[in-house]
C-alpha cells in the first residue's frame, strides 16, 4: 500500500505543477528576420533578431516572422542601425525578393 500511496501522491503532485505551469506563460520572443541568397527565398540565408543590430549580407530575398511588439527597423544608408529607419516591420512579410538594405534592428523598445 504504501507504494500505490506514493505513486498518487507523485502523480497528485505532477498534475498540480503542471496546472501551475500553465498558468504562467512564458515571454513573448522577438521577432525573427531571414535575408537569403538567392530570390524566392534559396541558398544560403541569415538571420537577424533580438535587439541586435545585423549587418546585411545577402540580399536576394527575404522573410520576416513578426512576433507582437518586435518590429523589424530597416536602414538603406548605413550598417549601424542609426538615425531614422527608412522602413519598420510591424508585421510578418512572405518571401519577397531584393532587399536594399544595409542594417536591421529589432527591438521591443524604440532605437
Amino acid at each position: 500500500m504504501a507504494t500505490a500511496t506514493t505513486r498518487s501522491l507523485l502523480l497528485i503532485t505532477m498534475a498540480a505543477a503542471a496546472v501551475l505551469l500553465s498558468l504562467f506563460t512564458a515571454p513573448a520572443g522577438a521577432s525573427q528576420l531571414n535575408m537569403y541568397e538567392g530570390p524566392g527565398c534559396t541558398g544560403r540565408w541569415t538571420p537577424c533578431w533580438d535587439r541586435q543590430c545585423c549587418n546585411v549580407t545577402y540580399t536576394g530575398s527575404y522573410r520576416f516572422y513578426y512576433n507582437d511588439g518586435w518590429p523589424a527597423y530597416l536602414y538603406r544608408g548605413n550598417r549601424a542601425c542609426s538615425g531614422t529607419p527608412d522602413v519598420v516591420l510591424r508585421s510578418s512579410v512572405d518571401c519577397t525578393n531584393g532587399f536594399p538594405y544595409q542594417s536591421i534592428k529589432q527591438t521591443d523598445t524604440t532605437p
